[in-house]
């Protein structure tokens, strides 16, 4: 390197990493008598620097913003559906085994109490996630969160399978109540809304999710 352009493609390389070591050397001597390649390395540096934080920027916030956002707006739309659609059927199952109960403020009692407890672990089991990924701090491990959480999703909507096989169970331990048309009643409230759980779940939300995982891998494999 025998001239000030030269040193400044030396400065330039250096700045992007590719400047060979045994180079180094004369280009700091050089800095050292050169007011004008001096100044030229201030500008330099500091255009890049800006350009590095431009760029930091744009991926914080078009990917580790966005993916953030997106995995806790699964987990907690996850868990106020779970909560929604679960006060729902509670209520009206409650409703309908309080018609065909002899006591209907015992089974309020005892619904409300259960309902309280497996509601109150959805929430906590929620926040617990939420701070998990709050305390993340690199992309990769975000988006495996983010992609187990749908996967979870996908997998556990398949347990709603399980709700219809109760009926035939519940229909043999309520059948001695089944003497009127109230309770006749009550009995298909709690089979309604077996039904409609399962049906949301399985025709609307697992597809939907299952939508939402397929994004997901052909971005990533894009």
């Amino acid at each position: 390197m025998t001239s000030c352009d030269d040193f400044e493609l030396a400065i330039e390389m250096r700045n992007h990493g590719a400047l060979p070591r045994d180079r180094e050397d004369a280009l700091l001597a050089h800095l050292l008598g050169c007011n004008g390649c001096r100044s030229f390395e201030s500008l330099s540096t500091s255009s890049e620097n800006a350009m590095s934080a431009h760029a930091l920027t744009h991926i914080q916030s078009t990917n580790w913003d966005s993916l953030f956002a997106n995995t806790t707006r699964v987990i907690q739309r996850n868990a106020r559906d779970q909560i929604l659609r679960g006060a729902l059927a509670l209520l009206v199952a409650t409703v309908g085994l309080m018609l065909m109960s002899h006591r209907p403020l015992a089974i309020a009692l005892i619904e409300t109490v259960a309902g309280t407890l497996v509601f109150g672990f959805v929430w906590l089991l929620s926040k617990r996630r939420l701070t998990k990924i709050a305390g993340m701090k690199q992309q990769g491990e975000l988006l495996f969160q983010h992609r187990f959480e749908l996967e979870s999703r996908v997998r556990g909507a398949l347990r709603v399978l399980l709700l219809p096989l109760t009926l035939p169970f519940i229909y043999l331990e309520l059948r001695p109540l089944l003497v009127s048309a109230q309770s006749w009643i009550g009995f298909g409230l709690v089979a309604a809304a077996i039904l409609a759980q399962t049906s949301f779940v399985l025709f609307i939300r697992r597809p939907a999710l299952q939508r939402e995982l397929r994004e997901l891998t052909s971005n990533q494999t894009a």
